[in-house]
């Protein structure tokens, strides 16, 4: 196509001029048109000339270019395939094959682009870009599988590891020690090598975890080491809380199966948790439960296994061995001995004991090979040899000449070369035929069809003579004799001559059975002696099969002082039965065993029962000298105290009431580890409120039959438990009632378990119960504690400043925060003494860094006490946050005057701030820091975030003037919701505003300066006090008693509508104020509102869309329009008596006629106008409060 491209440029030159030519000729002025018309006809045929040329040129260059195309494409592509395969080659990892695979399909778009005028290849493309794709894709895969073998590896080496990291820190005495080994144990160092190797396989997540694993190990171990130290008393069996001392349980909790009854049952270690088995799999394999190990049972030393397994395994050429290396090393004992112990080396599941069994079964071995020798074929059992001379002879018609070429082969091969397959498969065909036959002709009841074609096999590979053993031979002629003495043996021959041979032979074993009952066996042989002889070629052996081994060393039923009695044929056809029976039942039982064990274990959910300490968790002082000490008195009456003062009359319950993050389930964890107790925590909101029972099946989800099976878990295990249920205040207290009787004297339980109830009677076991929970529920009600059960308890509160210990208390925030600032954290790994030195010093205390136990620099000091000076701020916000809380969480609603104060002043809250403290803040930006934390806890409050603020504000002293008016304002609003009694019930309003009215009473009567007011007013506050508890006893009044209080609403209004003109009428002279008229309307009204409501009268019903008539401002109509408007506002919602409105109404026009009275008599004149004022407001105050609609 190249050459192509100078007869495409003189095609173009030429297509030029003709171009030009035909503008020219075109633009010519001819007269003659003719010639005109001639000269453009020729420059026509010339163009057409070069287009016909062009089209040949171009048909000619794609066809080159086509060929030339195909060819560049074919080595293109096959030089990217080549490309391909070399990319596949560099991928070592998933992400190098999202680089090669980025990078092959770069160059495809290259070839795409390059051939994209040959359509031709665009379905090769397509094709070669799937291709490449789900090669990379496949490959990417394959290596993901491989690195997550490989992680899941190391994750499994670095768990073995870490558990005897565990075990061995906790062996140490000293911290020194601990340390020192930390550092430079290789197992250690081998685990942080594991970290390292996750990280570098791209899992980051599992080698920060195996690192925090590790650290906490450490922490773990080292606080470990300290509550030995300093708890732990004697051989670490007892710890002191307290006063008192409590053994402790060492043993870990495991599920096991043991013997109980004629089965087995489920165990949980150190607890009265038994479950019978009743799996029918497992109970299958029964036959196995009392064998201990694979290698011995009953009937076989594991000795004798040994023996024989290397034995058989070298008859088969298993393992390199052969029965020619066996023999010779017999001729030199240590030879054989060393034999033997290689053998057993890898066999661990076997059980050997070094030195034990190994020596006993080279001992057994030598004695074996010489019987072998000795006894030739009488190593096969009796009824072997029996049934194979009566299949041969009785068998009818069989090959055996050609079965004795093949075994003569065989055993040639197998003398030279080995064992070899084809004879395990000539055993297999001759032993299918002799089931066959014995299952047409049960001549023998049981037989071992593989052992008696070994020995066709041996019989066939020789001369064909049948061998019996003397003792045979010697019962057949004790028969010879009977027979010959009872009628002759020839007449018994043929007596016996007319049966069918099967029938015969069962007589003849019948005889000899009765004739030498000891031995089944030789009476069998015997038998089958009589019924072949003629019929097969026979040889009675001579040699003796039977033995003493002496000197053994193990213990077993079979080995008596130290002698074992060695059958040649028993042993073999009873070792080859365990071999082949034994050990794979066994090995079938251990996996069912281990598969019941797993699967219970998940239903029992075992890994939450053990305590799992926080590695935030700090023994500070509080809990040492405060929180020990009163833990250790409750379990003293709960567990009973270790020694002579133990308490048999068990009973009680620990119950810790305080806010969240108090760490009151870390306590209870810490102290349950440290016992060895089996901490089971219930957890109250999976309960919820609607479990009420132990009974898990009227449970109404998932969670909370999980938490229910909890509790009757602990109850079916008995001892050594704590049962912690947390957060309570999400339960119903008549779940919690449940567990009355079993913190008394009774210790008696209902539970269910498994479908069926159950009385639990715990007197004397070490069972203890702790309940914890917060004052508040979760829709901020104030919870309530059964009082059964509250008078059964110890009640603690965490979050309270216990007498004498404020500064201990104080001090456990700084303490519990360590771990979570950086510049402290290192001090929770440090001497104790460290940190209270440091806490002084950052209080001004003048120390020198020698006084400290760890070596710290100038800086780090100078961080560490900035740091605590920092977290003092902290503190003292907290510790009044915490007080404030407690003091509005104890609280009677009834009694309070302000809105509840909710936010937390925890450990928790501290944690939170510690976290953000630095040393180079200053004091402002740490009060920031707070007024921050507290803006996004107060988020999170159902209600009242604005008031709790405020609140924080005036603990601070920071309020704002705006944020104290705001407080003030949110305080009278609260005070007036709380005098309406805070609920929508009529009844309850009516009660409230009357005790209103009675407080309004009083301060009018410090306004009077008569004696006598007060005297009339305080004898009215008593009949008020009367009917205002009547009215709160009547919570719960009829609906209709809602209707009245849009009446009342437009008797306050218009109440307060006048109350203008009657203020500008207190200003004219004191005679110009005339208090009959101005209470007489009043009166009237009332009145005329308390008719209508003693006679449940309904009122003229009026249309529906009426509007009201309107109140007139002026004094003159006020009055008049007073009735009209309550008429119209009245709706036909009072058609019963309701006395309690009647009441309260009685009483308010009683007040009324009373002051007004009381004003006339016994006030000046001078006085009446701020009275009558002040009587008016309060009346419509009452009024309009018994008509406005309750809290929302």
């Amino acid at each position: 196509a190249v050459e192509l491209e100078p007869l495409q440029a003189r095609l173009d030159k030429v297509t030029e001029g003709i171009n030009l030519l035909g503008e020219v000729v075109a633009g010519l002025e001819v007269d003659d048109p003719t010639i005109k018309t001639t000269l453009l006809e020729g420059i026509s045929e010339v163009v057409a000339g070069a287009n016909r040329v062009r089209a040949l040129l171009d048909q000619r260059r794609r066809a080159l270019r086509s060929d030339e195309g195909s060819a560049e494409f074919a080595a293109q592509f096959k030089l990217f395939s080549q490309s391909v395969s070399s990319a596949l080659g560099l991928c070592d990892s998933p992400e190098a094959c999202d680089d090669q695979l980025s990078r092959m399909l770069l160059q495809l778009e290259e070839l795409e682009a390059r051939f994209s005028d040959f359509d031709a290849f665009l379905p090769q493309l397509a094709e070669k870009r799937d291709e490449v794709y789900e090669a990379f894709s496949s490959r990417k895969q394959t290596l993901l599988d491989e690195r997550q073998r490989r992680i899941g590896n190391v994750l499994t080496a670095a768990d073995r590891i870490l558990g005897g990291v565990k075990r061995r820190a906790g062996t140490f005495k000293t911290e020194d020690e601990l340390n020192a080994w930390f550092a430079s144990d290789p197992m250690v160092m081998k685990l942080r090598a594991l970290a390292d190797q996750l990280l570098a396989l791209g899992d980051s997540v599992k080698s920060d975890e195996l690192q925090s694993r590790l650290k906490s190990s450490r922490q773990d171990a080292l606080r470990g080491l300290r509550d030995k130290l300093e708890l732990f008393e004697g051989d670490d069996n007892l710890i002191k809380l307290g006063k008192h001392r409590f053994s402790v349980n060492t043993s870990a909790l495991e599920l096991t199966l043991v013997p109980r009854g004629d089965g087995l049952s489920l165990h949980l270690t150190g607890t009265d948790f038994y479950e019978p088995v009743t799996d029918p799999g497992f109970l299958a394999t029964r036959p196995y439960w009392d064998q201990t190990v694979i290698s011995e049972d009953a009937t076989t030393y594991r000795a004798e296994f040994l023996a024989a397994s290397l034995l058989f395994a070298a008859e088969r050429g298993q393992g390199g061995l052969s029965v020619g290396q066996i023999e010779e090393a017999m001729l030199q004992e240590s030879a054989l001995l060393e034999r033997v112990r290689a053998w057993a080396a890898d066999r661990y599941e076997e059980g050997y004991d070094r030195g034990i069994h190994d020596v006993d079964a080279t001992h057994i071995l030598q004695k074996l090979l010489a019987l072998r020798r000795t006894a030739d074929l009488l190593r096969f059992g009796a009824r072997d040899r029996a049934v194979a001379s009566l299949f041969v002879a009785l068998g009818g018609e069989l090959p055996l000449e050609r079965w004795s070429i093949a075994a003569r082969t065989l055993v040639r091969l197998r003398d030279s070369l080995g064992h070899t397959p084809q004879i395990d498969a000539w055993i297999r065909q001759r032993a299918t035929a002799i089931e066959a036959f014995f299952a047409d002709v049960p001549l023998v009841a049981e037989i071992d069809a593989d052992a008696s074609a070994r020995y066709l096999l041996e019989v066939l590979a020789r001369d064909g003579a049948h061998v019996f053993s003397r003792p045979a031979e010697e019962l057949k002629d004790t028969l010879r004799r009977w027979a010959e003495d009872n009628g002759g043996f020839s007449s018994f021959e043929r007596s016996l001559a007319p049966l069918p041979a099967a029938e015969r032979f069962e007589l003849v074993h019948a005889t000899c059975l009765a004739l030498h009952r000891d031995e089944p066996a030789i009476a069998l042989e015997a038998a089958t002696l009589l019924t072949v002889d003629g019929h097969l070629s026979l040889h009675v052996a001579g040699g003796d099969n039977r033995t003493e081994v002496t000197g053994l060393l193990g213990r077993h039923a079979r080995v008596d002082n130290g002698t074992l009695v060695l059958q040649l044929d028993a042993f073999e056809a009873r070792l080859r039965r365990f071999a082949s029976e034994r050990v794979p039942g066994f090995r079938a039982y251990r996996a069912a065993r281990q598969d019941l064990l797993e699967r219970e274990r998940r239903r029992l959910r075992l890994d939450e029962l053990e305590p799992r300490v926080m590695t935030s968790f700090v023994r500070n002082k509080l809990i040492n000298d405060v929180y020990l000490h009163l833990v250790g008195d409750n379990f003293a009456k709960q567990l009973g105290a270790a020694g002579a003062g133990k308490r048999t009359d068990l009973m009680g319950l620990l119950l810790l009431i305080s806010p969240p993050g108090y760490g009151k389930t870390t306590l209870m964890e810490y102290i349950s580890s440290r016992l060895g107790l089996t901490f089971v925590k219930v957890n109250g909101p999976a309960l919820g409120h609607e479990v009420t029972s132990l009974d898990a099946a009227e449970a109404p989800n998932a969670t909370a039959r999980q938490e229910v099976d909890k509790v009757n878990l602990a109850l079916e295990m008995g001892n050594n438990v704590l049962l912690y249920l947390d957060d309570i205040q999400h339960c119903n207290p008549e779940f919690l009632q449940k567990f009355i009787s079993l913190c008394d004297g009774q210790r008696r339980i209902e539970g269910v378990w498994n479908g069926r109830t159950r009385t639990y009677d715990l007197r004397g076991k070490k069972f203890a119960v702790c309940m914890a929970g917060n004052p508040y529920t979760e829709t901020g009600e104030k919870f309530q504690i059964p009082d059964m059960l509250a008078n059964r308890a110890d009640t603690y509160n965490l979050g309270d400043i216990l007498g004498g210990s404020q500064d201990k208390f104080a001090l456990s925030f700084i303490e519990n925060a360590l771990t979570s600032n950086p510049a402290l954290a290192p001090l929770a790994t440090r001497p104790q003494e460290d940190v209270y030195k440091l806490v002084r010093m950052a209080q001004g205390e003048q120390l020198p860094l020698t006084d400290l136990a760890h070596e710290y620099s100038a800086v780090e000091v100078n961080d560490i006490v900035g740091t605590f000076r920092h977290l003092f701020v902290c503190q003292e916000v907290l510790l009044a946050v915490n007080a404030e809380y407690i003091r509005s969480a104890s609280m009677e609603d009834g009694y309070r005057t302000e809105p509840r104060f909710q936010l937390q002043g925890s450990y928790r809250n501290m944690a939170k701030l510690a976290e953000k403290v630095v040393p180079a803040m200053n004091t402002d930006e740490v009060r920031s820091l707070i007024t921050d934390h507290y803006q996004g806890e107060s988020q999170t409050l159902t209600t009242g975030a604005e008031s709790n603020l405020l609140k924080l504000a005036e603990i601070r002293g920071l309020q704002t003037p705006e944020q104290k008016a705001r407080w003030e304002q949110i305080k009278e609003e609260f005070r007036r919701l709380q005098l309406m009694g805070g609920d929508d019930d009529p009844a309850a309003k009516i009660s409230g505003v009357l005790s209103g009215v009675t407080k309004a009473i009083g301060r009018l009567g410090e306004r009077l300066e008569s004696p006598a007011v007060p005297e009339r007013l305080g004898a009215l506050d008593a009949r008020l006090g009367g009917l205002s508890d009547t009215l709160a006893a009547k919570i719960g009044a009829p609906p209709q008693m809602t209707g009245i209080e849009a009446k009342l609403q437009s008797l306050a209004e218009a109440l307060l509508a006048g109350q203008a003109s009657l203020g500008a009428a207190a200003t004219r002279p004191p005679p110009a104020v005339e208090l009959g008229d101005a209470f007489g309307p009043l009166l009237r009204e009332i009145r005329a509102l308390r008719e209508l409501v003693e006679k449940g009268a309904s009122l003229p019903a009026r249309a529906p869309d009426a509007p009201a008539p309107p109140l007139s401002t002026t004094t003159e109509r006020m009055m008049q329009q007073v009735h009209e408007g309550l008429t119209h506002a009245m709706p036909e919602s009072v058609h019963e008596r309701d006395p309690t409105l009647g009441a309260a109404l009685q009483v308010i026009e009683l007040l009324t006629v009373t002051m007004s009275s009381a004003a006339r008599k016994r006030l000046p004149e001078e006085a009446h106008a701020d009275f009558v004022d002040e009587l008016r407001r309060s009346v419509a105050d009452a009024i309009g409060d018994l008509a406005s609609p309750g809290p929302a």
